[in-house]
């Protein structure tokens, strides 16, 4: 959930932006901060590039982030009351996008944007994250400029202020990989993988929004929703296994900052399939893809799986990632995928036929995690389309060409 200047303004806890949070924080005549800008219109849409919104959004993002709120009449720098700001249509949402992406460098990503009605007073509010890309430089004239916010003002940050930044984009940036390496160990610790070849895939949030204690039933329902929009990603499902299938998520254990769902086959003693989810907005998802059943009495090598089960479990982590975001406010993601088997046979990873056949694969005794970002508050399509994208790479190192069960790209028109 948001916790923003408005949420602090009002005294409320985190929760959706909405009116009767502006309504509390304009009467409480909430003053301009380094996070919170009050503004009575926006400027047409066509104008959006060459005015101020550059300015606006980047000083956000390189002061750590903060809300714009167009819609509220302001005295010096205290609100005094609401005005109609004008309606929030789908091309003055895309022209914010495109502003924060196409006139800041780097793009400012994750935007939160939200239209409130006020009983005519009509509000939009501009939620700016937090960034690790920081400083973002916008095109002043004839030079690049780093602008940053000061209580209620924007200044321009001097050589000393960016050189610092930078610095510090790079600490986040090693600490980003060193917390996302922690995650992805912790999650091979239960994984056998000197019995079976295992898959793990992990995500971190790259700023995390206040960690709180998650309760049992809310860490159940993100898994349950996290499931339900990845089978959503799988148009061509033909009853493929999902790790999240395989766990109880109303049965969930407590571990360290975080609760843990496993799983199993019927008559197996073995854990089969494990999902995490976490306080701070980590998700993890780990699942024996070896050692497949071929009919009634035969089964694979332990090194052998099948390529929707990549498949899968990508979908399922990304599913995760969109339910755990929409709790906990964290937008960008840092991904990791990986392949886990410690016997000498080489890894196999065969593709699945029409009747769920397993066609001999080709073999490989490296497979390179990938690793990639994504934006959690995409549409369903970005999810569908990062689902996809990510599930290639890692089949294209073992010898598949293409998904076979999730959507492809082209395939998305319309939905």
């Amino acid at each position: 959930m948001l916790f923003t200047a408005l949420h602090r303004a009002a005294g409320s806890e985190p929760g959706p932006i909405t009116d009767a949070l502006l309504d509390a924080a304009v009467a409480a005549r909430a003053e301009e901060a380094d996070d919170l800008d009050w503004k009575r219109k926006m400027a047409p849409t066509k104008e959006l590039p060459n005015g101020d919104m550059p300015k606006d959004i980047a000083a956000m993002a390189n002061s750590g982030g903060g809300v714009i709120v167009f819609g509220v009449r302001a005295e010096g720098k205290a609100a005094a009351e609401r005005v109609d700001a004008g309606a929030l249509d789908e091309g003055v949402e895309q022209a914010l996008r495109r502003v924060a992406i196409n006139a800041i460098t780097p793009p400012v990503l994750g935007l939160h944007i939200v239209h409130l009605d006020g009983g005519g007073n009509r509000a939009i509010v501009v939620a700016v994250p937090p960034s690790l890309d920081a400083p973002h430089l916008i095109y002043k004239k004839d030079y690049f400029a780093a602008p940053y916010r000061v209580n209620a003002y924007t200044d321009w940050m001097r050589e000393r202020q960016i050189e610092a930044m930078y610095r510090a984009r790079f600490d986040e940036r090693r600490n980003a990989t060193q917390a996302l390496d922690r995650l992805y160990e912790d999650a091979l610790v239960d994984c056998d993988s000197s019995e079976r070849l295992w898959l793990v895939a992990v995500a971190h949030p790259r700023i995390p929004q206040q960690p709180r204690r998650m309760k049992r039933a809310e860490a159940s329902d993100i898994i349950q929703r996290g499931g339900r929009t990845a089978i959503g990603m799988a148009p061509s499902y033909r009853g493929a296994e999902f790790p999240i299938q395989n766990v109880e998520p109303s049965h969930l254990r407590a571990g360290l900052r975080r609760w843990i769902a496993y799983g199993r086959p019927p008559h197996e003693a073995a854990w089969d399939a494990i999902v995490g989810v976490h306080d701070d907005g980590s998700v993890t998802v780990a699942k024996a893809i070896g050692a497949v059943r071929l009919d009634s009495d035969r089964w694979a090598g332990a090194w052998v799986g099948r390529s929707w089960a990549i498949e899968t479990a990508v979908a399922d982590l990304v599913g995760l990632i969109a339910a755990n975001a929409a709790v906990t406010a964290n937008d960008e993601y840092d991904v990791r995928v990986g392949l886990a088997w410690e016997g000498s046979e080489p890894i196999e990873i065969g593709e699945v036929g029409p009747f769920g056949q397993l066609a001999p694969g080709a073999q490989t005794r490296r497979f390179v995690p990938v690793e990639t970002t994504l934006n959690a508050r995409t549409s369903s399509r970005g999810l569908r389309d990062a689902a996809y994208t990510l599930a290639v790479d890692c089949l294209n190192q073992v010898g598949v060409r293409n998904a076979g069960i999730l959507a492809k790209p082209e395939e998305l028109n319309g939905r």
